[in-house]
């Protein structure tokens, strides 16, 4: 049932790889939300596998080849709301208990260098994480062009020049940049 939807999607081939996480900054919101549906089709084979280990149907062996993922994907930080919204809560604390990452340099520089926002795409509900000048910069072009707020602007002059091989906020901060040397050509 989780694949399903997955299948045959060529796409998938290079969101997959043994060993390590795509950079989540580096991804389009199409190949997000693709790459977390991936990580819950892994969480829950991962999460059988510990269920098998420990009513002892799973070697050893093989166990530890599977926990190694386990924490691979936890540890990355990126993707651990996926992985804590589709856990059991047995499954949960006992990778919670046996991890070695708190993840907190991430809450740090979100919080200190960072400011979230949510947004409603076509595909539901997002957020975009910017630096505050980039906000700034936002609310200040979405005002002298005469809108109420910053998403009328968002909506209207840069969510539809975004295409696919993007990260939304790469393309936010592009748009932005590109706006205000357009406005400072203007003024000379």
């Amino acid at each position: 049932i989780l694949t399903t939807p997955l299948e045959g999607d060529q796409r998938l081939l290079s969101l997959f790889s043994f060993g390590s996480i795509p950079n989540e900054s580096d991804l389009s919101e199409e190949d997000r939300l693709l790459f977390e549906q991936l990580t819950r089709i892994r969480m829950a084979s991962l999460q059988a596998s510990w269920q098998q280990f420990n009513l002892g149907l799973l070697p050893e062996d093989a166990w530890r080849l599977a926990e190694r993922r386990i924490f691979i994907i936890y540890d990355s930080c990126q993707f651990r709301d996926v992985f804590e919204r589709t856990s059991q809560p047995e499954f949960l604390e006992y990778v919670r208990s046996n991890s070695s990452s708190t993840c907190e340099w991430i809450v740090v520089m979100l919080k200190d260098y960072l400011e979230q926002r949510h947004i409603t795409l076509a595909s539901g509900r997002s957020s975009i994480a910017l630096e505050r000048e980039y906000w700034k910069a936002l609310e200040t072009l979405a005002y002298e062009d005469g809108w109420h707020n910053w998403r009328d602007f968002f909506y209207r002059n840069i969510l539809p020049n975004k295409s696919d091989d993007m990260p939304l906020a790469s393309h936010v901060r592009k748009s932005v940049t590109a706006f205000l040397f357009s406005e400072y050509d203007k003024a000379r």
